[in-house]
Formats: structure tokens, C-alpha cells, sequence
């Protein structure tokens, strides 16, 4: 019962900008990685309140002790209770109550845990990131972190599992000693098995047209759980396949009442995806190209006749790509949540969304310095942040700080970001459209362009 047996469910899980950032930066400045992982670890914390709990099925209590009896009462029927001491999988609180464990026990060690991603903690040159039970270590000194484990293993239980060669699922290889390669092949066998499909077909695009409600199309043919799918897809996306993103995001926004256009849709992404089963992310960093953003938005790409009516289908698609290094580390696709007046204001709204994950990465590097993690070549103030925009009117509005009639109405929701471009430490440039890479985020590009975008952005 909430606010008796627990207060809070919620526990941290680490970002997968942070994880991404994290290991470009040890492939650039060739720090030592490690991989541990804490051995049933919610069981290791203690239960944050009093929980009892009936006894299991063929046990009964004797003498105060659990005792096997294939004849013992149902649990129900018998009187004696049993109160929990530690913590167990399955409690709404379990997560949180180990994170909180786990956090405690980091603190009492001298950790510092980050105010930006919470699953990030700093020690000097040390960084530890969590993710529930898994947990990476970074230093550029392996003694360090052979020391951190040693200390960790005298309160936890936990494995080392060496350098990180896989993690959350993902696989971790490294092509040659200057990049890192990411792929999730496992998961993407299983969603290509989900689905069932028996012929030999393959598409070299994951998308070719836009999808739209469809309210009076024919119904689904095939049985598979179309939700399931793009609950994988999701995952699958957020993690190592940027390249279907946008035809991921078109088949989300109709689950609920799916056609056979959508199924088609998504038949023609598993397609995709048996082609390049094997592909992922290829990280080759330059640490000479910082950070840049590249950003670019549909106007009202949904818009079709016969949905008219429907006000939702006005609405515009922002996309857009973080990089650092030239190594991609935050990615976007989705609908604008108010009707843009015109191309400049759709173009400007994206630039906007964009610039709050631009934010998000510049306050992480500065926590970085500030708890003594000492990036080489980059000092906080001077940090720069490159935005590339295709559109002259929002390029327009973005570096020319002035109040026009026609935008007066942008000011409150959309003019958050300018102090940043005033004081230099982000600036706005205009990107040939060809080499836009947010434009694969936004809309069903050509094969040649496709390729040519996706090559630019995950390296194959």
C-alpha cells in the first residue's frame, strides 16, 4: 500500500547519452572500461518499511523457522506471517530501494553523484555509471578502478566482468583500437522471428511513404502483436539504430487502431532490418569537430486531403542529431505539439527542441570539470556548440534578436536559447540541404540520399 508499505517506485536508470558520451570519451583520451555487475542485488538491500508476507506453498514455521512440508496448509489458511528483512524482486520499491542502497554506499566512498544524470557518479578521475545492476567503470588509471572494485566488494556482492563486451544487450566490439562498434543482433533476430515473415524479401529504405491515420483503410491481414513490435523497435532504435527512427515513430503513432497500411509499413522495416541485421553504430571519433547539431523539420508533411478535418494532421515533424566527434549521441524524430504558421516557424520550433538536448550535453560537460573530471583540450568557457540549419528564416530569427510581427508569437515557448548565441557559446549556421543529416529523421528519403545520411551519421 503506497505511503505505508512504500513511498517511492521510481529509480534512476542511466541515459543512453550519457553511456554513448561516455564511451567516445574513453576512446579518445584511452581511458581503462570495466564491467560490473552486482550478483541479486536487490535482495542486498534492506526493505525501506515493515512488509510481511504469507508463508510459500509446502513450508510451514516451526520454532520460529521455515520448514519443507509437501503436506502444510495452503498459505492462506495458515496463521503465522512472515516479515521481510531484505529487500525482493517484485516489491514496487524494490528498484528504488536499491538504487537508494546502492547510492549510499557510493556516497560513503567519497563518489559524487551528478545533478545532470543521476546515474553518473565522479570520484576525481574515476567515473561510475549504473544502470539498475550493471555498472561501467571509467578511469584514465586501472589501478583506480581495480581499487573501486575491491572497495565495493566488501559491502556488495559483485563480479567483474572484465572490458565491456557487452552491455544492456548490446554488443560491444571494437574494429580496430580507435573505434567501438555497438549492434544489438540478438534483438533484432527476435523482432524479425516476431513477425513471421516467410519470404526472402529485402528493402534497402525502412520507409518509402507517410503514414496517416487511415480511418476508412482495410483491416489487418496478419495476427502479430503490433504493439509488441514497436515496443522492440523502440528500443531497438533508441539504443543502436538511428536509421530507423522516423519509420519507427510513423508506425507508434497508430497503434491503438492499426490497418493494413501499417502493417505493410512495418513489414517493410523487418525487411530492412534483414538486410542489415548485423549493422549498428560505428564510432570513429574526431575530436577535432566537437560538438554539432544538425537540425531540419517537415512542414506539415501529414497534411492530405481527405484527413483535412483533422487538425492533428497538420502538425509538423521536427528531427535532428547531436554528435560529438563526429559520433552521433542524442537523436530525435517526432510531432510538433502546435500547428506551425509556415516553413520558418516549423524550421525555428525544431531549433528550439534541439537546443534543450544541446543544453542538456553542455551542463554535463561543465558537472565534468567541476567535479575534477578533466577533459583534455576543452575548457568550459570556451566549449563551443555548432547548430546547422537549412532554412533562412529560422536562421534568420535565430541570430538576429528582434521582435517581428509576424513571430511576435514564438517569444515565450521558442526564444529560450538565445542568450547561449549571444554570448558565442552556440552558434547557428546555414547547411546545404544534401548534407542536412537531420533530414533522414524527418521524412521517407531516396535510397542514394539515405545512404548517403546514414553513412554520415553511424559510419556505414
Amino acid at each position: 500500500i503506497q505511503g505505508v508499505h512504500y513511498d517511492n517506485t521510481f529509480a534512476s536508470v542511466v541515459t543512453w547519452t550519457s553511456i554513448r558520451f561516455m564511451m567516445i570519451l574513453s576512446l579518445i583520451y584511452k581511458w581503462e572500461t570495466r564491467q560490473i555487475d552486482f550478483v541479486l542485488a536487490y535482495p542486498q538491500a534492506k526493505v525501506s518499511h515493515d512488509i510481511f508476507m504469507n508463508v510459500p506453498e509446502k513450508f510451514r514455521v516451526e520454532k520460529g523457522e521455515l520448514v519443507y512440508d509437501p503436506q502444510a496448509l495452503s498459505p492462506h489458511k495458515q496463521k503465522d506471517k512472515l516479515k521481510l528483512i531484505q529487500n525482493l524482486y517484485g516489491l514496487k520499491d524494490g528498484g528504488a530501494t536499491w538504487f537508494a542502497h546502492l547510492n549510499k554506499g557510493l556516497l560513503a566512498r567519497g563518489f559524487k553523484q551528478s545533478l545532470v544524470d543521476p546515474c553518473l557518479f565522479y570520484k576525481r578521475d574515476l567515473v561510475l555509471i549504473t544502470y539498475v545492476d550493471d555498472c561501467i567503470l571509467m578511469s584514465p588509471d586501472a589501478n583506480k578502478i581495480d581499487d573501486c572494485i575491491r572497495d565495493l566488494g566488501k559491502d556488495y556482492s559483485l563480479e567483474d566482468e572484465g572490458d565491456i563486451n557487452a552491455y544492456l544487450g548490446i554488443n560491444v566490439t571494437r574494429p580496430t583500437k580507435d573505434s567501438i562498434e555497438l549492434n544489438q543482433p540478438a534483438l533484432i533476430k527476435r523482432i524479425i522471428d516476431s513477425i513471421g515473415l516467410k519470404d526472402q524479401r529485402m528493402h534497402d529504405t525502412p520507409a518509402d511513404v507517410v503514414l496517416t491515420p487511415d480511418k476508412d483503410g482495410p483491416p489487418r491481414q496478419d495476427s502479430f502483436h503490433f504493439r509488441s513490435l514497436v515496443g522492440q523497435l523502440n528500443y531497438l532504435t533508441a539504443s543502436t539504430r538511428p536509421d530507423i527512427l522516423y519509420a519507427t515513430h510513423q508506425l507508434a503513432r497508430f497503434c491503438n487502431d492499426p490497418k493494413r497500411s501499417h502493417e505493410v509499413a512495418a513489414k517493410r522495416i523487418i525487411r530492412y532490418l534483414k538486410r542489415t541485421q548485423d549493422k549498428g553504430i560505428i564510432m570513429r571519433p574526431d575530436p577535432s569537430r566537437g560538438f554539432e547539431c544538425y537540425v531540419d523539420a517537415d512542414f506539415a508533411g501529414t497534411w492530405k486531403h481527405h484527413d483535412a478535418s483533422d487538425p492533428r494532421s497538420c502538425l509538423s515533424r521536427t528531427g535532428y542529431v547531436i554528435l560529438y566527434a563526429g559520433c552521433p549521441i542524442i537523436w530525435s524524430s517526432k510531432m510538433q505539439n502546435t500547428i506551425a504558421l509556415s516553413t520558418t516557424e516549423a524550421e525555428y520550433t525544431a531549433l528550439s527542441a534541439a537546443m534543450r538536448d544541446v543544453l542538456y550535453i553542455k551542463h554535463l560537460v561543465e558537472e565534468f570539470h567541476q567535479y575534477g573530471i578533466k577533459i583534455p583540450k576543452f575548457d568550459p568557457p570556451k566549449i563551443h556548440y555548432r547548430l546547422y540549419e537549412d532554412n533562412v528564416g529560422a536562421l534568420e530569427l535565430a541570430n538576429n534578436h528582434k521582435l517581428r510581427p509576424r513571430t511576435k508569437h514564438l517569444a515565450v515557448q521558442l526564444h529560450h536559447f538565445q542568450q547561449y548565441i549571444m554570448s558565442k557559446e552556440v552558434t547557428v549556421h546555414k547547411v546545404d540541404t544534401k548534407n542536412q543529416l537531420g533530414d533522414v529523421f524527418t521524412k521517407a528519403v531516396p535510397k542514394r540520399t539515405f545512404e548517403y545520411l546514414r553513412k554520415k551519421i553511424i559510419g556505414w
